[in-house]
């Protein structure tokens, strides 16, 4: 087999089963649980961490079908900022009473910024045949949407209250805060690097986050506490505007479209 095939085949095949797992936090299965750091995380965690999941296997199983390798940069660079963080968090804090399962995970998601170093600097050797621009508005959109990310993501890092709308532990906290700031370097990547590749990975991954949260955290709205009602609104306001904006540059414009003459489309890296 072709290296590109094996590669595209490895790729499908990661996204796929990652996606699976999403599935099963999302579903709240004790099999899925028992494999993310805290096996009792309350729904609405779990609804969250199975759409970054998620979010982040959309792209992996586009790229397997299209073979558009060259667009596996940008998540690449996603999985070495947030896996890297993950890491050193649950590493530094793995001694304290009640933490046995911070070390492996912080071991699990240390090979993993490493993997997905080794095949970020893999991708940046690949053509990108096809790849074209993409509309201005999605391009600024890319970076409103990093302007969004960073200081949610370091404000969860850093411990500061009533950031995320439900209660979370000091620790679980800092870890989204992490997945936040990996999606931070994967739209601001495809701002710097504007092109359909890019974009389609990207576009596809900020629905599917929406699709697994949007139900879940709209349900949460009629009974929130009153100190996460505004976090609560903000974020889904921020999660109805990307679905509708990232549907519609998906399915709609012709430009960005994913689905063409019957096949997968995706021109774009970068």
């Amino acid at each position: 087999m072709h290296p590109s095939r094996a590669f595209q085949a490895v790729a499908l095949l990661v996204g796929l089963g990652l996606f699976t797992v999403a599935l099963g936090i999302w579903f709240v299965w004790p099999w899925a649980l028992q494999l993310w750091i805290w096996p009792k995380t309350p729904p609405l965690g779990c609804a969250f961490v199975a759409a970054m999941l998620a979010g982040g296997a959309a792209p992996l199983v586009w790229i397997g079908l299209s073979g558009h390798l060259a667009a596996i940069r940008a998540p690449m660079l996603t999985g070495v900022v947030a896996n890297a963080g993950i890491a050193l968090h649950l590493f530094v804090k793995h001694a304290r009473p009640g933490n046995e399962r911070y070390l492996p995970f912080a071991t699990l998601f240390a090979v993993g910024s490493v993997m997905a170093a080794i095949v970020f600097a893999w991708g940046r050797q690949l053509p990108a045949p096809g790849d074209r621009s993409i509309p201005r508005l999605v391009r600024w959109a890319f970076l409103f949407f990093a302007v969004l990310l960073l200081p949610v993501g370091a404000a969860l890092v850093l411990g500061l209250p009533y950031v995320f709308p439900i209660p979370l532990s000091a620790d679980m906290a800092a870890v989204y805060g992490w997945f936040f700031l990996g999606s931070f370097v994967y739209y601001l990547y495809g701002f710097w690097k504007p092109s359909q590749l890019n974009a389609t990975g990207q576009l596809l991954s900020f629905l599917v986050y929406d699709l697994f949260t949007i139900p879940p955290y709209m349900t949460y709205w009629a009974v929130v506490p009153p100190v996460f009602q505004n976090s609560l609104n903000a974020y889904l306001v921020v999660l109805f505007a990307s679905a509708v904006f990232c549907a519609y540059f998906l399915l709609g414009d012709s430009r960005t479209r994913l689905i063409a003459g019957g096949g997968v489309i995706a021109p774009t890296a970068g």
